[in-house]
Parts: C-alpha cells; structure tokens; sequence
C-alpha cells in the first residue's frame, strides 16, 4: 500500500470483494474508487495494486463468452472508461488510462446497421508503461507497444511502436518533440546560442 493510500473500511472491503466477485483472478492491494461495472463471461484476471476509478463516472470493464481480459500489476484506469473484451485485451504493467478511454476488440454491429450483429474480434495489446490520455478511443487489433504515449481525444486503429508518441483521428506517431534552446541541437528555424 502507497503512503497516501487510505486503509479500506471493513464495509469498503465487503463492497470490493463483491464487485470484483465475477473476476477470474484478483491481484494483491486492488482498489475500486466508487462503484464500477464488472461483468465477466468468459475471463478476467486483474494484477497487483490495479486501481479502477468511478467516480465521477462509473466505468465498466466486460469480458464476453470467448473473451479474456489481462490487466497487469501497477495499472490504473480512470473515470468513465469502457472496456469490451470479445476476444483478447491485455494491458501490460504499469499503465496509465486516462477519462473515458474507450477500448474494445470488436465492432459489435455492422457499420451503419446497428440491427445486424458483427461477430468478428480481433485482439488488442497494449504494452507496459503506456500513457494513454482522456477521451482516447482504441479499437480492434490495435497494437501500443511499451512507453508508448496517447494524446487525448486520439482513435488507435493500427500500431503504435515503442516509446513513440501518437495522436489524432485516426492516431499517427507524432514527431519527437524539439529539444530547447540551449539543450544541444536547436530545432529548425532556432539560432543557437
């Protein structure tokens, strides 16, 4: 437990234990901030110190009939995030999920009819040390490799490498940022020193 952790009431830890009841494995120190969604029909497994907040908003994570959700230890998932796991999400070590992040492995219905089910899912990976921001929307197959960062409002569709930073609608990696005067290269345009 971190120094600025709160101990859990004994109601708090009742509440938890049954929120968190339809998961298949529950890691050590897990904390829910409020009351979220959980509904589990085929696999979930949370790690270690995994931090789910609901508050404002409540969030919701789901695993459908043949879906496996893998959270890995030191991850934390703000407010208002949505997770649908058909097939397979894993979410490496610690990561950071910013409000109302969207992830999920299917389209659930065929673009443009809503009445005709789409029942193919393709996996999504996300790596350790992700940054992803707010209102960040990733969908199937959907790869984001470890350190990688994810500029709020973005739409993941492809791969995102290692250590790069994306964003935009759909997400590209974005260049490095320019090193500051002074700092050893100056970016174009500035004189040095």
């Amino acid at each position: 437990m971190s120094k600025d952790a709160r101990p859990l009431s004994p109601l708090a830890r009742v509440r938890m234990r049954m929120w968190l009841r339809a998961c298949d494995e529950v890691g050590r120190n897990v904390v829910l901030e409020g009351r979220p969604t959980i509904g589990n029909q085929g696999r979930m497994c949370l790690g270690d110190r995994f931090r789910l907040t609901s508050l404002p908003v409540g969030s919701h994570m789901v695993s459908g009939p043949e879906g496996t959700l893998e959270i890995g230890d030191d991850v934390s998932i703000a407010y208002g995030a949505a997770i649908a796991a058909y097939k397979q999400i894993r979410i490496g070590n610690g990561t950071r999920v910013g409000p109302f992040v969207i992830i999920m492995d299917t389209d659930f219905h065929v673009i443009g009819d809503q009445a005709q089910r789409h029942d193919k899912a393709t996996p999504i990976a996300i790596g350790s040390g992700v940054r992803i921001g707010s209102r960040v929307t990733i969908l199937r197959g959907s790869v984001i490799h470890d350190d990688a960062s994810i500029a709020a409002g973005s739409v993941v569709t492809g791969v995102v490498p290692r250590g790069a930073r994306a964003g935009g609608v759909p997400a590209v990696v974005l260049p490095k940022l320019s090193t500051l005067p002074g700092d050893g290269d100056a970016s174009p345009g500035v004189p040095r020193g």
